[in-house]
């Protein structure tokens, strides 16, 4: 991801790295990975980046039951943001950033639906921060005003449960995609960096009688 005034990078920590296939199971699946992905961006950000795979394993199931599956991670967001002005009588600048981390289970390649809808609604966010920062300096009768206005919001869900009912017969594989939200906008004199780590993660599966 890179804008026109901005430059973005994905990386990934080798270093702890503990990627698991689970073994075909009757009654129970699991997988973990203490890897830390993560993204940065700065100045004005271009489109997100694509969805990767944080977790997969596989779970052999008789037929006739549905899934619990069940993904948690630890996060982290981060905004970093400078308003500047430089003597100027009469100015102004506004910051809107916008990092987030949004996952998806897919079953057999399928994206799972969190719930009946239409269109179906496939994709949760994990975690998710808007910030916005406007400095206003205007000129009034014989005193000059500075106004910095900071605006904050948050929210997420560290861990978070689909359900498939009534999966066939055989092994089937089970995927949790990630993507990163990483948008953000400058105008005047300021500029911006945010960034978004996913850390280490746990995924659980297990069948049911729904």
């Amino acid at each position: 991801m890179a804008g026109a005034a901005g430059t973005a990078a994905v990386a990934a920590s080798a270093a702890g790295m503990a990627h698991a296939q689970g073994e075909p199971a009757r009654k129970a699946a699991a997988a973990s990975s203490a890897i830390n992905q993560a993204i940065a961006a700065a100045g004005s950000s271009g489109p997100n980046p694509p969805f990767f795979t944080a977790l997969s394993t596989s779970i052999r199931a008789p037929g006739g039951k549905g899934l619990f599956i069940t993904f948690s991670a630890q996060t982290l967001l981060l905004t970093n943001s400078l308003n500047v002005n430089i003597a100027a009588p009469v100015g102004a600048s506004f910051i809107l950033e916008n990092v987030g981390i949004q996952v998806r289970a897919l079953l057999d390649a399928n994206p799972i639906s969190v719930a009946p809808a239409s269109p179906p609604v496939t994709v949760v966010t994990l975690d998710n921060l808007i910030r916005s920062t406007a400095w206003v300096n205007i000129a009034v009768p014989a005193v000059t005003v500075d106004i910095l206005n900071l605006v904050l919001s948050t929210g997420g869900a560290h861990s978070f449960t689909w359900i498939a009912p009534n999966v066939g017969v055989g092994v089937h594989t089970v995927a949790i995609e990630a993507r990163f939200l990483c948008a953000n906008a400058t105008a005047g004199i300021a500029a911006s960096v945010i960034a978004a780590v996913l850390g280490p993660r746990t995924l659980t599966i297990e069948e049911v009688k729904l």
